[in-house]
């Protein structure tokens, strides 16, 4: 299978999926969109001039 998908894909792009590893121990492919959803990225964190003053 490997040998197959890389003479398919040589430049290993996979069609832009990636790879994921859910809670449940599966591995899924997905496209950006929605790896977005498994991996929403770093939170952002409020700074010293979000806080108000009084």
């Amino acid at each position: 299978m490997h040998s197959l998908l890389l003479e398919l894909d040589p430049a290993k792009t996979w069609g832009n999926l990636r790879r994921v590893l859910t809670p449940t121990g599966d591995y899924l492919w997905l496209c950006p969109t929605h790896y977005r959803e498994y991996d929403p990225g770093l939170p952002v964190l409020p700074t010293s001039s979000d806080e108000k003053t009084e």
